[in-house]
């Protein structure tokens, strides 16, 4: 009989009683429990905000977000979603025993969930991830693309000839504004979207070409970290070349090879011997590259294709043996030349009485996508009377400027069109930058030369350039993708030949620069990637010059102490890729700077002599080493 009430209190009184001493408890709790679940939400945002700083940290530098954290996410919405259901819960306004069980139970079971996303956070090794770069598009960025018969049919066997196994080099050849960019940036962005290749990189060469930011480019997509490394030409290209070995599809665009380029600069093909790897670095100083086999072996990079273009086919027929794989991008017929104009121009109504002016007009241009877009845009809108005005202005440039190569003078009667001198100066100083230039730096550059008018901040003058950026894009005189800008390098040419001749500008890219006579009555000077030959001479007096740039790649290159001493009336000073272990003296003269750009520098000195730049309104050191900023700033 004992044994019998023993079972029945082990086996049902005592869980009834354990469940209903927990309900109770429950119950008497509720206040506690409630006011756990706040603080728990409270450290639950605490926790977020942490997730949420390192996730806009992880994004600002091009970083993708774990899955594993968008998860998380997902859950504190719903977690905080049903806490605020709870909070608005009718229950808490009343004293009924069942409610309060209820809801004191809730608050327990949300508290625990909560704490288990907070533990989760804590554990979190990193919030972001870099993302695989298979492309670097602002190259292939393409605006304005137009599939015309014979652009289709180029295109069609380019890509007929990607997808041939045999086939490792083709090459695209035609006039300069036949429109071989374009029509290869479109090949690359369609293979990309397609997944013909794993990766497409493309970089530029041109007639001076910066064999480092070339091979930057390609290193860009194969996720080196070569920019702003200090390794030479050679040592680039060994690493280059060992990586694209074990790259199994991948396809790297040359843009517009001149004659005498050797690829082999770049690391892309080398012959299948790896004497490279086995040299020194004193041997490696040694090698002239110049001896090395135009002759190339693909069978060092199977999985790379390489598209080159240029405007030879002789030049094409250096690299690729196999004439077939040679393409010609022919110019445009009379009809596709109308067509085009009537579409950049938006003046189709009005052809009537000046098709004839028109047709002339397409003629001269030859059959160039570039000069019709060009022409066209500079027509654009016009009425009837205004047209004829145009076309006959045009006609007189034509005879009367003969020397002049018809692109300088299709973008002069752009410029010309431009709305007002603001526009006419910022178009110029695009032309000025570097590549891929930076919107940004556009805008602190007009901000420092004063050229906006009745801007008195960097937002503001952001806000102006954004404005003018999009009215130079409808004259096709730039293209913008993101932060950046591009300008077509014959519109840049004419853009550089206005500014010397009405403005005093020089500019020089990847050349050479021997002496600095013939400079005195520049406004301004800029000098990029190029070689100073007699370094720089202890002054030069220049007392119109508001703009002084040297990017340089030695960074060994000394300014002497009085350099700046005749160049009183300058706004923007800008030096890059410099080694200092003092600044110059003669700084402290230009009372008139208002920004200076010390970048990509080792400074490795005082500074305080910025301190006496009273008019100084913007200082930028990005991307260099410095001790420390001075006081006086």
């Amino acid at each position: 009989m004992w044994d019998l009430v023993s079972l029945i209190v082990d086996n049902v009184v005592k869980p009834v009683a354990s469940v209903t001493s927990k309900q109770v408890l429950y119950i008497k709790n509720y206040n506690q429990n409630v006011v756990e679940l706040k603080d728990t939400v409270k450290n639950l945002a605490h926790e977020k905000e942490t997730v949420d700083h390192q996730g806009e940290k992880a994004k600002r530098n091009l970083q993708n977000i774990e899955g594993k954290v968008e998860e998380w996410y997902r859950k504190v919405e719903i977690i905080l979603t049903e806490v605020e259901e709870f909070d608005n819960d009718e229950g808490h306004r009343k004293t009924h025993l069942w409610n309060r069980y209820r809801l004191s139970r809730q608050a327990k079971k949300k508290a625990e969930d909560i704490q288990k996303l907070i533990d989760e956070a804590s554990k979190f090794n990193a919030v972001g991830f870099a993302p695989n770069i298979t492309s670097n598009e602002i190259s292939l960025f393409n605006v304005g693309f137009e599939k015309f018969g014979s652009t289709k049919s180029t295109m069609e066997k380019i890509l007929a000839k990607l997808e041939d196994s045999t086939v490792r080099m083709i090459g695209l050849h035609g006039p300069g504004g036949v429109g071989k960019s374009s029509l290869i940036k479109e090949i690359g962005n369609h293979v990309k979207h397609k997944k013909l290749f794993n990766k497409v990189a493309m970089t530029e060469i041109t007639a001076n070409p910066n064999i480092l930011k070339n091979q930057e480019d390609i290193a860009y997509v194969l996720e080196l970290p070569f920019k702003g490394k200090s390794e030479s030409e050679i040592v680039r290209a060994d690493c280059l070349r060992r990586s694209l070995k074990k790259e199994k599809n991948m396809l790297v665009i040359l843009d517009d090879i001149w004659e005498g380029f050797e690829l082999d600069r770049l690391g892309l093909l080398l012959d299948d011997d790896d004497d490279l790897s086995k040299m020194t670095s004193n041997d490696k100083q040694d090698v002239n590259l110049n001896v090395v086999k135009k002759e190339i072996s693909l069978d060092d990079n199977k999985g790379c294709k390489i598209l080159l273009t240029s405007r030879g086919k002789n030049i094409l027929s250096d690299y690729i043996k196999d004439d077939e794989s040679i393409l010609e991008l022919k110019k445009l017929d009379e009809k596709d030349a109308l067509i085009l104009f009537q579409k950049v121009s938006e003046i189709s109504d009005e052809m009537s009485n000046s098709k004839q002016d028109i047709v002339e007009i397409l003629e001269y241009c030859e059959g160039l996508p570039m000069e019709i877009v060009t022409f066209g845009r500079a027509l654009r809108k016009a009425r009837r009377s205004g047209l004829q005005a145009k076309l006959g202005e045009l006609k007189k440039k034509k005879k009367r400027e003969v020397g002049l190569k018809r692109m300088d003078i299709l973008v002069r009667l752009n410029y010309d069109n431009l709305e007002n001198e603001e526009l006419k100066s910022i178009f110029l100083l695009c032309a000025q930058m570097g590549h891929p230039p930076l919107i940004m730096d556009l805008v602190k550059y007009c901000f420092g030369l004063g050229i906006l008018e009745e801007v008195a901040s960097l937002e503001q003058a952001r806000e102006r350039i954004s404005s003018s950026i999009e009215k130079l894009k409808e004259s096709r005189l730039v293209e913008s993708s993101g932060n950046h800008f591009k300008m077509h390098d014959m519109v840049r040419d004419a853009a550089l030949s206005i500014a010397h001749k009405d403005h005093n500008v020089f500019t020089l890219r990847n050349g050479k620069l021997h002496d600095w006579h013939g400079l005195e009555r520049c406004t301004s000077i800029s000098i990029c990637n190029s070689d100073i030959v007699d370094e720089l001479p202890k002054a030069i007096n220049c007392p119109q010059l508001k703009f002084f740039q040297i990017d340089t790649d030695d960074p060994s290159l000394e300014i002497p102490d009085s350099f700046f001493r005749g160049m009183r009336k300058l706004r923007v000073l800008s030096l890059t890729g410099f080694r200092r272990s003092s600044l110059p003296s003669s700084i402290q003269y230009l009372s008139n700077l208002r920004m200076l750009c010390l970048e990509r520098c080792t400074l490795v000195c005082k500074l305080s002599i910025l301190g006496k730049l009273k008019k100084l309104r913007i200082l930028s050191f990005s991307g260099s080493e410095i001790q420390n900023l001075p006081a006086e700033l």
